[in-house]
């Protein structure tokens, strides 16, 4: 059965948003620290120890020097009879100035707690030297959580939902709507807040409900759809190959609307550094940022961007607990400061895009929870928001005339269903 066998529904509409909501007419992102954060938390780190942790890694990817490391793993062996940190624990350590000349932060007290009481702690002494030291804690303190800010108004719904929902009571079939969520995803932030102004076009088929049995959804298929924006309008026309036979969707321009990465590997979150010079919050120096950050709620999950193979999984530095993918086409992406590695994940192991690598977190040298996501291309680091990603798949020569033809034949169905109010959008 094809398109023209079943009846066409069409509608435009904007994005859903509840009654009691208002919707601003702009799109600001922004992070508010939660009250937590301040002068005194970019000295401290409370972290949940995971398996194959070890004192060394904690310390060195904060951004302790090794010698120092080496001194505290020292001084942790000797107060536990041999003893080590186990997965499960949580470690606090409070830093101090530097001293100058040095390497790197300087402990002033490190203390770990195991079931909820404290297991050991060392602190710095008037001589310099780190010794055991009583606790001045009986049980942990909190993981710091990122309190997110609701930019759009107070329970603004995200693109993601005011598409789902918008599409729903228009009754487009649910297995429809996960198709047109995976056709904008790549291209379109649909974890942000909706805009007053942002839209939802379709025009699908389906059979009449009598006549669709349950395990038949062949009538069903999006022909076209349009997505605003922001007034940036993204287009995804039903097209089959001739050649392969396989029907996808493709943008106007005849390249299928998938690509070999995901723009944004994760869920949600505020955009909080991009790519580029900037001042280190911990160490007050300008560096290269060499990727961009993303804030989000601890333990959100991590997505491979790509079909990979995973090439180092665990502690690097000052990344903290990280993943590195190697990617199609040259490419690399390194993914940072997780809170937990997804189980299986290490050197090696295959993933598929859009498989849970990982979750945020705020291990080694960071001030809050955060993805910090790196992309290279055949070595050379790229802004991961301006790099120009493949497509999966590009139309050329008949496959791509008969594309143009199929276009014209949609665009023209979609000025009979509408007039001109489309093209007044666009």
């Amino acid at each position: 059965m094809t398109s023209s066998d079943v009846p066409l529904e069409t509608f435009t509409d904007t994005l859903y948003v509840p009654s009691n909501v208002t919707v601003l007419d702009a799109n600001i992102t922004y992070l508010v620290k939660s009250a937590d954060v301040s002068a005194r938390s970019l000295n401290t780190l409370v972290d949940l120890v995971q398996p194959n942790d070890t004192i060394r890694d904690i310390l060195i990817g904060s951004g302790v020097a090794p010698a120092e490391a080496e001194r505290s793993r020292e001084v942790m062996s000797v107060g536990l009879n041999g003893g080590t940190l186990e997965a499960g624990d949580i470690v606090e350590i409070n830093f101090g100035l530097a001293k100058a000349g040095s390497s790197g932060r300087q402990i002033e007290r490190f203390t770990a707690y195991r079931d909820g009481e404290p297991l050991l702690s060392f602190a710095r002494t008037d001589a310099g030297d780190l010794t055991v030291a009583r606790p001045t804690r009986t049980a942990p303190p909190p993981i710091a959580e990122t309190k997110l800010p609701d930019p759009g108004g107070r329970g603004s719904p995200t693109v993601y939902e005011g598409l789902y929902q918008a599409a729903l009571t228009k009754g487009v079939p649910e297995r429809l709507i996960g198709e047109l969520i995976r056709a904008f995803a790549f291209e379109a932030d649909l974890t942000r807040p909706v805009g007053a102004h942002d839209r939802i076009e379709v025009i699908f088929s389906q059979q009449d409900g009598e006549d669709r049995s349950a395990n038949d959804a062949a009538g069903e298929e999006i022909l076209f759809a349009a997505l605003t924006l922001n007034g940036v309008e993204y287009r995804a026309y039903r097209f089959q190959d001739p050649e392969s036979r396989k029907v996808e969707l493709y943008d106007k321009r005849g390249r299928s609307v998938s690509r070999l990465l995901l723009r944004k590997p994760m869920a949600g979150g505020a955009f909080r550094s991009g790519f580029g010079m900037r001042r280190h919050p911990i160490l007050k120096t300008s560096k290269m940022h060499t990727g961009v950050d993303w804030a989000a709620s601890r333990g959100t999950p991590i997505y491979a961007a790509g079909n990979a193979t995973v090439s180092r999984a665990g502690w690097q530095g000052g990344f903290g607990r990280a993943v590195q993918l190697r990617l199609e086409n040259g490419y690399e992406a390194l993914y940072a400061h997780m809170s937990k590695i997804a189980a299986g994940i290490k050197a090696g192991s295959s993933v598929r895009q859009g498989d849970v690598i990982g979750y945020v977190g705020t291990s080694g040298l960071s001030t809050g929870n955060h993805l910090h996501y790196e992309l290279s291309v055949n070595g050379r680091r790229v802004d991961p928001l301006r790099q120009r990603v493949p497509h999966e798949r590009e139309l050329s020569g008949d496959a791509l005339r008969a594309f143009e033809e199929e276009r014209k034949r949609i665009d023209a169905l979609d000025e009979t269903a509408h007039g001109d109010a489309h093209r007044s959008m666009t």
